[in-house]
């Protein structure tokens, strides 16, 4: 009797280890804990192949003014992977610049797929290097617009 009951128990958790390693096997990197938990259901809202609502959580992160720079970089890492499940290579690889441009050193996880690896090591082969700021005024009697 006491074997039968634990044949249920057996396959839970033999499931449970099998989506787990077919979440690895798909690119699906195990959460970061990032600070702000914005950035932190973005990166499970990916997770959970929820992308488009990944998405908008992002950018509902992004428009704060309350992100560390470590914040900063899961939130281009993330968005670079949805980009990539949409099939938005123009948006992923923005990102990924982005990304290259406050931490050239990064190292994306190893189970990235090979697509944001490449093109990351693209990017950085390019020299993305620092943001730079264009300027242009125009007189007007209020000041300077920029």
């Amino acid at each position: 009797m006491i074997r039968s009951s634990l044949v249920p128990v057996t396959r839970s958790l033999a499931a449970v280890a099998l989506v787990a390693a077919l979440g690895l096997a798909h690119g699906l990197a195990p959460a970061r804990a990032a600070a702000h938990p914005l950035v932190d259901e973005g990166r499970r809202l990916y997770e959970e192949a929820e992308f488009v609502a990944a998405l908008d959580v992002l950018g509902r992160a992004a428009a704060g003014s309350d992100l560390e720079l470590e914040d900063v970089v899961v939130l281009f890492e993330t968005r670079a992977l949805v980009h990539l499940a949409m099939g938005q290579t123009d948006a992923m690889r923005e990102d990924l610049r982005r990304l290259a441009a406050i931490r050239p050193d990064h190292a994306l996880p190893s189970v990235a797929p090979p697509d944001v690896v490449t093109a990351f090591a693209e990017i950085r082969a390019a020299g993305a290097g620092a943001p730079r700021l264009t300027a242009t005024t125009e007189g007007t009697t209020l000041g300077v617009t920029v």
